[in-house]
Parts: C-alpha cells; sequence; structure tokens
C-alpha cells in the first residue's frame, strides 16, 4: 500500500504500490501532508478517479520556459527583451532537466 520515507531534513516521500497500478509517488516538505495525498490517492485509485502524475514528472524547464514565452511575454511593455533573456536560458544546459514535483502549481 503507502509507505513514507525521510528524504533529508524537510522532505518526505510517500509511495504507492498496489498490484495491477502503476506505481505513484511524491514528495512533500512535511509527514503529515505525504500522508494526506497517500491516504487521498489510494482512494482514488480503488475508486478510479486517480490521475497520475505522469504528465508532471515529463514537465522541463525547457518546457516551462516556451509556454511562459507564449502566454505570459506577449502581455508585458519590455516583452522583447524578456524574450531574449528566456533565449539564453534555453541555451543553458539545465534547461531540460526535470522541474521538481513539489513546487509545481496544481494547475500545470
Amino acid at each position: 500500500m503507502a509507505a513514507i520515507r525521510t528524504r533529508g531534513p524537510h522532505q518526505f516521500q510517500a509511495r504507492i504500490r498496489i498490484k495491477g497500478y502503476p506505481e505513484q509517488q511524491r514528495t512533500f516538505r512535511t509527514r503529515l501532508d505525504a500522508e494526506r495525498w497517500a491516504r487521498s490517492a489510494t482512494e482514488s485509485l480503488f475508486q478510479g478517479t486517480f490521475v497520475g502524475s505522469a504528465k508532471h514528472e515529463a514537465l522541463t524547464l525547457e518546457a516551462a520556459l516556451v509556454r511562459y514565452r507564449q502566454e505570459v511575454t506577449p502581455l508585458k511593455k519590455s516583452a522583447a527583451q524578456e524574450r531574449g533573456r528566456i533565449r539564453r536560458w534555453l541555451d543553458n544546459p539545465l534547461a531540460p532537466r526535470t522541474l521538481p514535483l513539489t513546487d509545481r502549481p496544481e494547475h500545470c
């Protein structure tokens, strides 16, 4: 079922392993948040309403920057300068890295 493990002084990882379902895991800042998510996700799995995190796991800095450049930058007065900064970030070796799951807003 669900297991909570400590991943440093301020991180707790909740992992759900149920036969017949893909393994799910998330990292939280508090043990209580990890336990709540594990309980909720387990119930959702059994009810068939769970939405996995595969979409979130694939979110890279590059994808976030491109989306920001398309949706937010055109609305700014200094759009040209910002596009240049984003272009330099896209050339950075960190761009293809996956963003951490715990810091992402729920609507991504």
